[in-house]
């Protein structure tokens, strides 16, 4: 049952009409406001379910925050990042969706600095929301919440954020001259799905309102192709605790299948959340950023140089317009910091 205080603050946010003035900013640093965990729909957070990520503290700060970074952060919630001079001329909106394997070590405040900064230094305004996410670490895999937290569940969460974004965002004195979708690493395949979803129309069949229409969606190391990355690994004799079982137990859940459910059972369900399998005509331009450890080893360490390749190929073949690079000598987690200028060039390019 929702607590008072978060019925409270919903109502307060969503009856919008009677609002004239902006809504205060939570915190104001030397570079930028934010509005901090705006609730955007009913849902609390989930309690740990026993590895000890659930509220624990990162170790890690995002620069000039108060906050610190929260992991296994699921409530309904999002942050609002705006330059201090925004005004009521429109600016660009950039929606991040973090990483963090769909179930553990980020939330939607690990946005990094580089990034951040790089989008709010060119008069951009950045939201960033939370989604439900398996609540238990993939080493540990206990049943917990597994069945809430799948894919849909994560996209049904985007939706209704952005439905809350499309309505409300002239409280915060925001006025959108267009909306750009940003996504890195497990929240890149979620942006893609929602991109291409909404312009496709609706072949997930979730029931997605899509009341924001996206210009341009933009992939940072993303898993797009799920067919390629299976790899055809026959897990039936492996032991329960080897890395690919564990990762195979989390992807059942993910599509809404049982723990023991075959390679079978998995690969075609999962294979439908598969970005390259939404590609159509009408999808949104799309930016690509990935990473490869040297010439000869074209991976960043977890995603493949090829995933890229297999997105590139849908959309040549839908005509859809695409910018790529690879960044050379950068591992999976560092292609956003590293790459953060020509990303942010490339996401807000005219």
């Amino acid at each position: 049952m929702m607590r008072l205080a978060a019925t409270i603050a919903l109502a307060s946010a969503l009856a919008c009409s009677a609002v004239s003035a902006a809504i205060a900013p939570s915190a104001i640093t030397s570079r930028f406001k934010c509005w901090h965990n705006v609730v955007y729909g009913e849902r609390e957070d989930l309690p740990d379910e026993g590895d000890g990520f659930a509220g624990r503290v990162g170790n890690w700060k995002a620069n000039s925050l108060p906050w610190r970074i929260c992991r296994h952060c699921t409530a309904q919630k999002l942050d609002i990042y705006a330059p201090l001079g925004v005004s009521a001329n429109p600016v660009d909106v950039v929606v991040y969706i973090h990483p963090g394997t769909w179930s553990h070590c980020f939330d939607k405040e690990a946005i990094p600095p580089a990034l951040r900064n790089a989008i709010l230094a060119s008069g951009a305004v950045l939201v960033s929301p939370g989604y439900i996410l398996q609540t238990d670490n993939t080493m540990n895999m206990s049943p917990g919440r597994r069945d809430e937290a799948t894919f849909a569940a994560m996209l049904k969460d985007i939706d209704l954020a952005m439905s809350f974004v499309s309505e409300n965002i002239s409280r915060f004195g925001i006025t959108p001259r267009r909306y750009l979708l940003m996504g890195e690493s497990a929240g890149a395949h979620l942006a893609l799905l929602y991109a291409y979803d909404g312009e496709n129309p609706s072949p997930l069949s979730l029931g997605l309102e899509h009341k924001i229409r996206f210009e341009r969606v933009v992939d940072i190391v993303g898993p797009v192709d799920f067919a390629l990355l299976n790899g055809g690994v026959d897990t039936s004799a492996l032991k329960e605790d080897n890395p690919i079982v564990r990762m195979k137990t989390l992807f059942n859940r993910l599509v809404g299948l049982q723990d023991a459910a075959t390679d079978a059972e998995l690969i075609p369900v999962l294979d439908r959340y598969s970005p390259v399998k939404l590609v159509c005509g009408s999808s949104p331009e799309t930016v690509m950023a990935y990473g490869r450890l040297a010439a000869l080893l074209p991976t960043d360490g977890l995603i493949p140089v090829s995933q890229m390749k297999s997105l590139e190929k849908a959309l040549d073949r839908h005509g859809v317009k695409r910018v790529s690079r690879v960044f050379d000598g950068i591992h999976h987690g560092n292609v956003s910091t590293e790459g953060a200028r020509w990303i942010v060039a490339e996401t807000l390019k005219p």
